[in-house]
């Protein structure tokens, strides 16, 4: 259908009013917001309007091919530059090529960061919003992904912004240079800028400019009159939600916009406090069709048939890094966010779904610490549903066996080297794109999680998401612990029954074996340590249970007259698995002519320091998940320089009250342990003995001791 005669039809759905025509043809239709606005220019624009019905019935349309602008996932950083100057640069991580950096300094850069990461050579719709509002930027972003298209800001450096703490626009008096740039490179079809009417004509003028002078004379911008402040957001979300009803009801082009036909006037409302769960609901948006529109107040009657969401059980506000994982579907590339960034995740919503990824919020401290969705999300296509075809529909669609690379069917170009296969056609390996501010330790960290190699219970941070609950003792004899009292397939039964009643207080419980692997001996040995070795064959079976049964391990250490990291070396191999932690107990430490039981052993700080440095090397070089590395005590002289002992993020370091005896002292002791350290960053363990206890604490009455144990162990 040609463009002029759409949009006299339109005006069935909006009041639109053409504000501004040229004698090349190119058109701003304002979309006012009622009666007085329209007649604000009642006789320029009546005139025009007849014109442009006029022209809408005369003309003889001439044939323009359809153009094609693929929508790609950018595989390398060769393009980036480009022969149009923009910052920022999208940078490869320093472990590879696979984990690229998106981040500038405002909402104006990094919505051209997007741009050029996913949309190659140019696109059909652009949303141009003058705003630093977060909620004025969600119906925009909304819009753009309801499109296909990418979103520009031209909006003031505002470093508030990023961080969605901005509530107003500030004056804009020109395009920003940058902006202009790239609405060049993207030389759209369509226009639609929220903001004024200055900024529309300057864009149209940019656009009759174009090469394409028989594109050019069919331009048309929409304009949204808004002043870019938090007022405008109800108008501006009416505007949207009326044009995208309007476009879902006209099966003009087949794309994302039929798909969404009958679903754009049930709205969804946004968060009434801006923050992390304003991306969260324009995600949901997409993902259901709907519109966007703000809050409404207490004496505000709601859009008939709209979806309103009590904040108390509200997802997107209670957790908003689960809801957006919950909300992710199959396999694709990812764009990870920092939670505490709402305006980054909004600017970046159009390029994730036009490229069929997902967008993921990860914790600002700690990419590793992240809800992420328990799929692969390394490889293949995933959308919102407004994203591209499915791999095989669109074959079937194309007729032939070459896979489309965009919604507009055009066979994939193997000439452009920068990017990998479409979005439709995913490589062997997507890259992650890291939005905004990262951590320092971020290319490790993303290295984790690429390894996949998960914890029991899912995650890679042991806590303070999980507590674990132990079965101690050793494998060949029932004399030193509850473990060795049945087999392995035995001990996963035992130990569920063990750890019942210990997520009473909200943490999930994992549980554990946790094995005598060195045992203090009253022989020397050949080496003379008095500390004898359990056979890697006969930790293996306990080993291959626990992974099987989702569970975790802690080889337990004993060294006698030897040290802590020489005995930790020798089971390397066990430690390389992702389930597998370490312990280390003083009380058998011996010093040269000391003997077990005879003396109680000690540590000093270095001596564990050397294995916590070991210890966290295996785990970042080989990118596993957080390990567990205990220390046990019951006594201050157990531990000498105590303070010194270091935690890094690879491991998480504990300090394991390990007494025995009656309740009230074991009390009394760990809360001398415990005393004027809690700022060291160690976490907290505690033992209860079935024989040497008395009474034997339950788990209600183990919970009650603070600060609160994340390891429990029951020997």
């Amino acid at each position: 259908m040609p463009k002029a005669s759409r949009i006299v039809l339109g005006a069935v759905l909006v009041a639109l009013l053409f504000v501004g025509a040229t004698n090349q043809g190119g058109l701003i239709r304002a979309i006012l917001p009622g009666s007085e606005d329209a007649a604000e220019g009642e006789g320029q624009g009546a005139e025009e309007e007849g014109e442009g019905e006029e022209e809408a019935g005369t003309e003889v349309p001439v044939a323009v091919p359809e153009r094609q602008c693929p929508v790609r996932v950018r595989m390398d950083t060769s393009r980036v530059e480009g022969s149009v100057p923009v910052a920022p640069v999208l940078e490869t991580m320093p472990t590879g090529g696979q984990h690229y950096l998106l981040e500038g300094p405002d909402a104006r850069a990094l919505s051209i960061a997007f741009t050029r990461d996913v949309f190659a050579d140019c696109a059909k719709h652009v949303v141009v919003a003058e705003s630093s509002d977060l909620w004025v930027l969600a119906i925009a972003s909304r819009l753009a992904a309801f499109y296909g298209g990418p979103l520009l800001v031209n909006a003031p450096d505002d470093a508030e912004t990023l961080s969605g703490d901005a509530t107003s626009a500030l004056p804009t008096p020109q395009i920003h240079p940058d902006v202009v740039a790239e609405f060049q490179r993207l030389d759209p079809d369509t226009a639609i800028v929220i903001g004024s009417r200055e900024t529309a004509n300057e864009l149209l003028a940019l656009m009759l400019a174009s090469d394409e002078s028989d594109r050019a004379s069919d331009s048309e911008v929409v304009l949204f009159p808004s002043n870019g402040n938090r007022s405008d957001v109800a108008s501006v979300a009416g505007y949207a939600a009326s044009l995208m009803a309007q476009e879902a009801g006209e099966d003009n082009d087949g794309g994302a916009g039929a798909a969404e036909s009958g679903t754009i006037e049930t709205p969804l409302y946004l968060p009434r406090r801006s923050g992390p769960a304003t991306p969260v609901r324009v995600v949901e948006a997409v993902a259901s069709g709907r519109s966007l529109f703000p809050a409404p107040s207490l004496t505000t009657t709601a859009a008939e048939g709209s979806v309103r969401i009590d904040a108390a059980t509200d997802p997107a506000v209670n957790d908003p890094a689960k809801a957006l994982a919950d909300l992710a579907e199959g396999e694709g590339p990812q764009w990870l966010v920092a939670a505490d960034q709402p305006a980054v995740a909004v600017l970046a919503i159009p390029a994730v779904t036009a490229a069929g990824g997902n967008l993921l919020y990860v914790d600002p401290d700690d990419l590793r610490a992240s809800p992420l969705p328990t799929i692969n999300i390394l490889t293949g296509p995933s959308h919102y549903g407004t994203g591209p075809l499915d791999a095989q529909e669109a074959a079937d669609q194309s007729g032939d066996d070459q896979l489309p690379s965009s919604q507009t069917g055009e066979a994939a170009s193997a000439e452009d080297s920068s990017f990998g296969e479409t979005a439709n056609q995913p490589p062997a390996e997507y890259p992650w794109r890291l939005v905004g501010q990262m951590p320092q330790d971020a290319d490790w960290q993303i290295s984790v999680l690429a390894n996949g190699q998960q914890l029991p219970g899912g995650g890679y941070v042991l806590f303070p998401s999980r507590r674990i609950v132990a079965m101690y003792g050793h494998t060949n004899t029932d004399a030193l612990g509850v473990l060795g009292e049945q087999g392995p397939a035995e001990g996963v039964e035992r130990a569920s029954s063990i750890a019942r009643g210990y997520d009473a207080d909200g943490i999930p419980v994992t549980t554990a074996f946790e094995i005598i692997t060195t045992l203090a001996s009253s022989a020397p040995g050949s080496d003379g340590n008095y500390s004898l070795r359990t056979a890697i064959a006969d930790l293996k079976p306990w080993i291959d249970q626990a992974e099987q049964s989702g569970m975790y391990v802690i080889l337990d250490l004993q060294p006698g007259r030897g040290d802590f990291l020489t005995q930790a070396r020798e089971y390397e191999d066990l430690l390389l698995e992702p389930h597998v932690g370490l312990a280390l107990d003083p009380e058998w430490r011996l010093k040269p002519n000391q003997f077990h039981l005879e003396q109680i052993g000690s540590v000093d700080a270095a001596e564990v320091n050397q294995v916590v440095d070991w210890l966290a090397q295996l785990v970042r070089e080989n990118n596993l998940p957080q390990k567990l590395l205990i220390v046990h005590q019951f006594s201050h002289e157990m531990i000498t320089n105590r303070s010194e002992i270091r935690t890094t993020p690879e491991l998480a370091v504990m300090i394991h009250m390990d007494g025995q005896g009656r309740s009230d002292l074991k009390f009394n002791t760990y809360d001398e342990i415990t005393r004027g350290a809690l700022e060291n960053g160690w976490w907290w363990g505690w033992k209860n003995f079935y024989d040497e206890d008395f009474p034997t604490l339950t788990a209600e009455e183990t919970l009650t001791v603070r600060p609160v144990p994340y390891v429990v162990s029951y020997q």
